[in-house]
């Protein structure tokens, strides 16, 4: 599991071969101290990365998250500077956490811009499994939720896709049934 004080760091490059760090961290003073941090780091000169826009991620199977930018807690409290080769994003939009199987494409905000980064199999092993803050809801945890909340949280949007599918036919719905079954089962939520 995580310890409380754990942090996580990789390296990484961009399509153009430039060098960049991800650290994941919970925040040790400021703001929301139960939220995780993800910080992106450019390691070398040239580029300055937005302070302002969100950081958009996708597995591209159709599941996108934004993530706030709060690169504003970079520098303490008062101070403008605020570093252009850094950004720091508050991982709670980070809901329902992504699968650990599938790669994630960042969309990292540049001043005039972005940059496409791609994470692979260790951190996003890692970003699945980084603990929910107390105030977010049993899908961010590694538990098996309740049927009650399976009901509310995972039906309803399964039956929609379902029915968007073909509403009236009940072989479209058993053709398609199976793997979203396999969605709601525990082994989806990493306990199986």
């Amino acid at each position: 599991g995580w310890a409380e004080a754990e942090v996580r760091h990789w390296g990484l490059r961009d399509p153009s071969g430039q060098a960049w760090g991800l650290v994941l961290f919970r925040p040790s003073e400021g703001a929301d101290l139960s939220a995780w941090r993800l910080r992106l780091t450019l390691r070398s000169p040239g580029l300055s990365l937005s302070h302002r826009r969100p950081l958009l991620l996708d597995d591209g199977l159709g599941r996108h998250w934004q993530l706030r930018n709060r690169s504003d807690e970079l520098v303490p409290l008062g101070d403008a500077a605020l570093p252009p080769q850094s950004a720091q994003f508050d991982l709670s939009g980070l809901q329902p956490r992504p699968s650990e199987a599938l790669p994630l494409h960042l969309r990292v905000p540049l001043e005039d811009g972005v940059v496409d980064l791609m994470l692979g199999a260790d951190p996003v092993a890692v970003l699945s499994g980084v603990p929910a803050s107390a105030s977010n809801s049993w899908r961010n945890s590694r538990e098996v939720p309740p049927p009650a909340a399976v009901r509310e949280t995972v039906d309803r949007p399964a039956m929609a896709a379902l029915e968007a599918i073909d509403p009236c036919s009940n072989t479209g719905m058993a053709m398609h049934a199976q793997p979203l079954f396999e969605l709601m089962t525990p082994r989806a939520y990493g306990t199986a």
